[in-house]
């Protein structure tokens, strides 16, 4: 098992640990991550060595380790933005937002306010991996981002058609201060994702959340609020 490809199935192996009810046994492991069971046992083994897994009843659970790393990076493991401050936002804007964050390629949202579809609060709650294109925020890291991540990203998630589409809209999401998905990810939903910098660096994205219907303008004029928000313009 490559160097590499043994990372990638660390990371599926404790994500599938996570959200199990109970431990997983070393063939349902394998067969979670498609790896024969010689190579997930020495793989558990690692892990087990390391705290990231415990043995129990014969399966696996999750391991102290990355409590203790949590904890010794609490400093740098906060949200760009806490719960209090996602509902000030969401008072200013008028509208829902949700927290979105890259997780190595993918976008996940850390917490929401408001009321959005069933489908949205879904996505929030169970912090499933989302896609780039199709998002908002994904849209919104996307364009914000430096180039060389936006080719690694883009040689991810676009085909080569798709990347150079995308790559035409850059300037103007840039000039704007905001990228719009308008039913791409759910056909009810025109959302906008503003970016959050912190020390120069992109380190999430606010997205405003209304529907289609009606809420067009709304949902701009939101982002341009958020932003606003976000550049401290607004007293309190």
């Amino acid at each position: 098992m490559g160097g590499q490809r043994a990372v990638v199935r660390a990371d599926r192996v404790l994500e599938e640990v996570a959200r199990a009810s109970k431990p997983l046994s070393l063939s349902e492991i394998a067969r979670s991550v498609d790896a024969p069971v010689s190579s997930a046992s020495d793989l558990l083994d690692d892990l087990v060595s390391c705290g990231y897994l415990v043995r129990s009843d014969r399966g696996y659970r999750l391991g102290p380790r990355l409590m203790t790393l949590r904890l010794i990076a609490a400093h740098a493991d906060a949200p760009p933005i806490d719960s209090d401050g996602l509902a000030a936002l969401a008072e200013y804007t008028g509208l829902p937002v949700a927290l979105a964050v890259l997780v190595g390629s993918d976008v996940v949202y850390l917490g929401s306010v408001g009321e959005v579809s069933e489908y949205a609060e879904a996505v929030v709650g169970e912090y499933r991996p989302r896609p780039l294109l199709r998002t908002a925020a994904g849209r919104t890291f996307l364009a914000f981002a430096d180039d060389g991540e936006r080719d690694r990203l883009l040689a991810v998630h676009a085909g080569p058609a798709d990347a150079v589409g995308f790559r035409r809209e850059v300037a103007g999401i840039r000039r704007r201060g905001h990228a719009i998905s308008d039913g791409l990810a759910d056909p009810e939903i025109r959302a906008a994702g503003v970016p959050v910098f912190e020390r120069g660096l992109l380190v999430g994205v606010v997205v405003v959340v209304g529907r289609r219907t009606g809420t067009g303008r709304a949902v701009d004029k939101a982002a341009r609020r958020a932003r606003e928000w976000l550049d401290g313009g607004v007293a309190g």
